[in-house]
C-alpha cells in the first residue's frame, strides 16, 4: 500500500501550514515537527488532520520520519529498475 507523509497529505489538499493550524488548533511549529517525524504526533491530533485532509483511515499515512519513507521509496524504485 502506498502511504503518504503528513506533508504530502497536506500538500495534496493544497493547504498551507498556517491554514491547517487555524482549522485544527495545532500550532504551526508542532505541525512542522510532525511533518518531519509523524511518529511524534498524538493520535487525537492525527485524526483531526486526517479528517481535514479527507482521509478515512490511518492506513494511508506513514508514521515515522519522512526521510525514512523517502528512503524506502527510493529502495523500492531501485529494485524495480534493476534488470533481471
Amino acid at each position: 500500500m502506498y502511504r503518504l507523509s503528513l506533508r504530502e497529505a497536506r500538500l495534496n489538499c493544497r493547504m498551507e501550514l498556517k491554514e491547517v493550524s487555524e482549522k485544527t488548533g495545532i500550532p504551526v511549529r508542532t505541525l512542522k515537527r510532525w511533518e518531519i517525524d509523524s511518529g511524534r504526533a498524538n493520535l487525537v491530533s492525527v485524526y483531526k488532520l486526517l479528517a481535514l485532509y479527507g482521509f478515512a483511515s490511518l492506513n494511508h499515512i506513514h508514521f515515522g520520519s519522512e526521510s525514512e519513507l523517502l528512503a524506502q521509496r527510493q529502495a523500492a524504485l531501485a529494485n524495480i529498475q534493476e534488470p533481471a
